[in-house]
């Protein structure tokens, strides 16, 4: 997969009808709401739905390795995209003075469950706290369904939209290939005791 450029992979999905391509005009009220990461929100007139846009780096230098997280994310996203405890991925669109390609995701009008419970945690009440959990569970159990493995699961990567919660970020997500097995019991003495 890394010897196909970004743009070539992204351009051969959209003509094999494989990933959905936004008209970047049918986008409005464009408002930055990540500075470090570059994601914008933005109201899409033919969905009638806010999303969030990551840009995808279009850039020749861009190195194998972050590359091959960017193929990683949208191939998991395209295995998982119908399920309601994962980040919707709705396509592609193309900024026209950049030239980048941009993900188009589900906006999550609450935020990360990071600065939810920052913000929230002392309201909470079990039933609300058993339902996050649940939802989370739910978004492992597909990925896990599929062979897929988060790897970066924490608080930020967990956005919320009307109440629910939404596994975000699968750029670092692995698809399984190998047999996991247990690793032998071995006594915590075996690694302090020099004779053990």
């Amino acid at each position: 997969m890394a010897s196909v450029s970004l743009n070539e992979w992204i351009s051969k999905k959209i003509k094999e009808g494989e990933i959905s391509y936004l008209d970047y005009s049918d986008l409005s009220d464009l408002r930055m709401i990540d500075k470090e990461s570059g994601v914008k929100r933005a109201n899409w007139v033919y969905g009638r739905a806010k999303l969030a846009l990551k840009v995808l780096i279009n850039n020749p230098t861009i190195n194998e390795d972050n590359m091959n997280k960017l193929l990683i994310e949208l191939n998991n996203l395209m295995k998982v995209n119908f399920h309601p405890c994962i980040n919707t991925f709705f396509g592609i669109t193309k900024e026209p003075s950049s030239n980048n390609y941009m993900m188009a995701l589900q906006y999550a009008n609450q935020g990360n469950l990071r600065d939810y419970l920052k913000r929230n945690f002392r309201l909470l009440q079990w039933a609300g706290k058993i339902k996050m959990a649940l939802d989370i569970a739910r978004g492992l159990k597909c990925l896990h369904a599929r062979n897929i493995v988060h790897r970066d699961l924490h608080a930020k990567n967990i956005l919320i939209h009307k109440n629910r919660l939404m596994i975000a970020d699968l750029g670092l997500s692995k698809q399984l290939t190998v047999e996991i097995t247990s690793t032998s019991y071995v006594e915590p003495q075996f690694f302090t005791v020099a004779n053990y």
